[in-house]
């Protein structure tokens, strides 16, 4: 390489990529370098916060959704378990009986009339939807179980009237909740 050229190259390099600083001269500013990976650093940092605050909020949705199916599961274990346990008309039938509505719940005259109940939206004992649960069904399942195994899968009629009841909330096909109890009804 000439001398000419090698200058050449080394007043430019000098003029366009360093800053010439003179003696007593403080440095300021940032190269466009610096500004760059800077960005490109908060981009980062940017966006793994935004992901993380729009996970917890949908937890935390999640969770709330949770806590009020578990409460309409508990509501309903309470109003089920406001009726008598035997049918007071002595019919050993499980499930409704054809004089009890299916929507109106204020006909059921005991705890086995809501077996197979599917309660979509969410409603009060007189069939009222309740607000803001359009999206929400509760299913009812009333077994028969055994008393050696409950927790096992239904068998025939126990002669000692053992049930099991579980309730089930949904939101559109999502199981939000769900309780699971004995009970003790008409012997078969």
């Amino acid at each position: 390489m000439t001398r000419h050229v090698e200058h050449f190259l080394l007043f430019h390099y000098d003029t366009f990529m360093r800053r010439r600083i003179r003696p007593g001269q403080v440095e300021t500013g940032m190269s466009l370098l610096e500004v760059l990976v800077s960005a490109f650093i908060i981009s980062i940092l940017s966006v793994s916060v935004f992901q993380g605050l729009t996970t917890l909020e949908m937890e935390s949705r999640m969770a709330k959704d949770r806590m009020g199916a578990s409460l309409l599961a508990a509501d309903l274990r309470e109003e089920i378990l406001s009726k008598p346990s035997l049918d007071p008309d002595g019919r050993p039938v499980l499930g409704r009986e054809p004089d009890e509505s299916g929507t109106n719940r204020m006909s059921y005259d005991d705890q086995d009339d809501y077996a197979g109940l599917i309660d979509r939206p969410a409603s009060d004992i007189g069939g009222n939807p309740l607000s803001g649960m359009e999206r929400i069904r509760r299913e009812i399942k009333v077994e028969s179980v055994s008393p050696e195994n409950p927790a096992g899968p239904p068998g025939l009629p126990s002669p000692y009237g053992l049930r099991r009841f579980t309730v089930s909330v949904y939101h559109q096909n999502t199981e939000l909740a769900h309780l699971t109890w004995l009970s003790i009804g008409q012997p078969r």
